[in-house]
């Protein structure tokens, strides 16, 4: 909130253009690392009249503070490339294990849909792109645009989680992005090969009008209270403004069990 009252950005780029969404984030020895993922608006007249022109690594040095207090220091990450044929954007997903962060992203081809990409880097280096590696294939390299689709479908947010009871790592997302399906994909390792998608909820709200849309569906592991269950989250939207302005039912975060 602003000095006179009003509502203000938490964050703002460093560069003065757009504005900031913030994906994912992740604790690292007593640091907070957030993925901002930066936009600006465009001619269009719809819902979707805005573009993503970027994404920032956020490194929050007092994240015990109250958020309006947060000291935080913004990097532009270099491996993100907004072109009119390709677009590789990454902070969808994190997932700390075994030493490192595995920092999950989407590739989007023109006329394409989008798909999974992946890199890793030690936990206690994040902030070096230098020490940024890219799953491939066969391995990791330092070259992004060798980074492998490894799972399409995707949508630009999504969770990767660990299950106890499956002993897999869990892919939960919107599929196609926009959709009244959420989807779970496993893997062994979290570069996958991923199985073949399984249906695990069908979002009611997309019943109420033609309007309507669903996504941003994705885990909260930290929330169960069983190790066979993920609680997932996904929102409800409309193509319509005035729907969202006038139905108090939308654009909220709605909450579903998993039984794994």
């Amino acid at each position: 909130m602003s000095s006179n009252g009003e509502a203000a950005a938490l964050i703002k780029p460093d560069d003065g253009k757009g504005w900031f969404w913030l994906f994912d984030g992740v604790m690292v020895q007593g640091k907070l690392f957030l993925f901002l993922v930066q936009i600006e608006r465009t001619d269009e007249k719809s819902v979707f009249g805005f573009q993503q022109i970027g994404v920032w690594l956020g490194e929050v040095s007092n994240p015990l503070a109250p958020p309006t207090q947060w000291h935080v220091v913004q990097k532009k990450i270099p491996f993100a490339q907004f072109k009119a044929a390709e677009n590789c954007s990454f902070g969808s997903a994190l997932l700390a294990t075994n030493g490192f962060i595995y920092i999950f992203g989407t590739r989007e081809r023109k006329d394409a849909g989008k798909t999974m990409i992946l890199a890793h880097a030690p936990e206690t280096n994040l902030e070096d792109f230098a020490s940024w590696q890219f799953r491939t294939r066969d391995g990791w390299n330092t070259n992004a645009d060798d980074a492998a689709d490894l799972c399409d479908d995707m949508a630009s947010e999504y969770s990767v989680s660990w299950s106890p009871s499956l002993q897999r790592f869990v892919l939960i997302y919107t599929a196609g992005g926009l959709s009244d399906k959420i989807l779970a994909r496993t893997a062994v390792e979290p570069w996958g090969p991923w199985s073949a998608a399984t249906i695990v909820y069908h979002c009611p709200e997309a019943k109420w009008g033609r309007q309507i849309f669903c996504y941003a569906a994705k885990a909260h592991p930290m929330l169960t209270s069983a190790t066979n269950e993920l609680i997932v989250t996904y929102a409800a939207n409309s193509f319509d403004f005035a729907q969202i302005v006038n139905d108090a039912r939308l654009y909220w975060p709605r909450f579903v069990k998993v039984k794994l």
